[in-house]
């Protein structure tokens, strides 16, 4: 039996109710954005396989000196046009022999070749490749897209006071970023 209290609870239970049944109904109202871009294929990139040819361990001059200097290209085919700029990353499977920006990487545990690193530079005088970053292939046209060139040198350097001769082989990996 409901008496005037419990009569009035309830009243004021549904009177609660119905005030904040609109409050709450307006809480779960919200808009989702989405957003995103969808862009050409990337560009084709195939691997480059660099062959040094024989030096001797007399062609060497010194600690930090280089040797050789065999030109390559990192070719990337059927860019898109349109892209604000497009990056590379190399990143040595062996480890750096100084900074990122010495472009110096050690040759693999396989290699009996001592005192020696490989060295990349950029064969348009750019300077040594930074690893482990991105840096920004000037040589692509965002109003063109295609083929882009990326002219590369690989130099044996000199990292220790005697060279070992033996065998070289070191490999990185590339990264594109299309930002």
């Amino acid at each position: 039996m409901m008496t005037p209290r419990s009569l009035s609870l309830l009243c004021r239970g549904v009177l609660a109710s119905l005030l904040l049944c609109p409050l709450l109904a307006a809480a779960a109202d919200t808009t989702i954005t989405a957003k995103g871009t969808i862009t050409a294929n990337p560009c084709t990139v195939k691997d480059v396989p660099v062959s040094l040819d024989t030096v001797t361990v007399n062609d060497f001059k010194g600690q930090g000196s280089t040797v050789l200097g065999k030109d390559f290209h990192l070719v990337l085919t059927n860019c898109p046009a349109g892209l604000p700029q497009l990056s590379v990353r190399l990143d040595p499977t062996t480890s750096l022999i100084g900074p990122p920006t010495d472009g110096t990487v050690a040759f693999d545990t396989a290699s009996t070749v001592r005192g020696v690193a490989l060295q990349l530079n950029f064969s348009k005088s750019r300077g040594l490749v930074p690893l482990q970053q991105l840096f920004a292939i000037n040589e692509y046209d965002p109003s063109k897209g295609g083929t882009v060139d990326l002219p590369l040198t690989a130099s044996y350097r000199q990292t220790d006071a005697t060279v070992g001769g033996g065998s070289a082989n070191t490999a990185l990996t590339f990264t594109l970023s299309y930002q």
